[in-house]
């Protein structure tokens, strides 16, 4: 069961659940400059994006000829991969609510982030990473003005719907993918 998890990046997780929440430990609340921006970055600006793209990172199939040699259904592999990175994401998330008042307008957008993450994997793979760099740039720009508070408040409809939405685009295209291999 190790060689699974290990394949699968469950340390990697693991890693990223710890630092995030050693990063809202000590630094959520602090203004932070970052010489391209004109303005301070509340430490808070910095959870959704990069927990989003470090939990993303495990969801490629970084050994598909393995995959395709074993006995469970690459779609079962990736449900089960999908599953587990979101696990850490709900690690992520429950620490934001835990965590007081900032936390709790912060975490919907830890599962916007990570959604729009997991689109981005099913559509791009491993160059997941290049629309999610802009993206946190345009965040940093856009989250400066008040991140975390009311000002960003967005209804839970929306964050299930984009949730729910992610989670079908990565089964398609495991499903389109794995298909693709069996006709060849």
């Amino acid at each position: 069961m190790r060689a699974p998890l290990r394949t699968w990046g469950a340390s990697r997780i693991g890693l990223a659940v710890v630092l995030t929440v050693l990063w809202i430990e000590t630094t959520a609340t602090d203004q932070i400059t970052i010489p391209p921006f004109t303005h301070d970055l509340n430490g808070w600006c910095f959870v959704p994006t990069l927990t989003a793209i470090a939990l993303a990172e495990p969801l490629i199939d970084r050994s598909p000829q393995l995959t395709e040699l074993g006995v469970r259904s690459p779609l079962l592999l990736a449900l089960a991969r999908l599953a587990l990175v979101w696990t850490g994401g709900a690690a992520v998330v429950g620490y934001c609510w835990w965590s007081g008042d900032l936390g709790r307008w912060a975490a919907p957008y830890v599962l916007l982030f990570l959604a729009f993450a997991t689109a981005v994997v099913a559509a791009l793979s491993s160059w997941y990473w290049l629309p999610l760099l802009p993206l946190v740039f345009v965040w940093l720009q856009v989250s400066a003005s008040g991140f975390p508070g009311p000002d960003f408040a967005i209804p839970r409809w929306q964050v299930a719907t984009a949730v729910a939405a992610a989670w079908l685009a990565y089964a398609v295209s495991i499903a389109v993918r794995d298909a693709a291999q069996r006709r060849q």
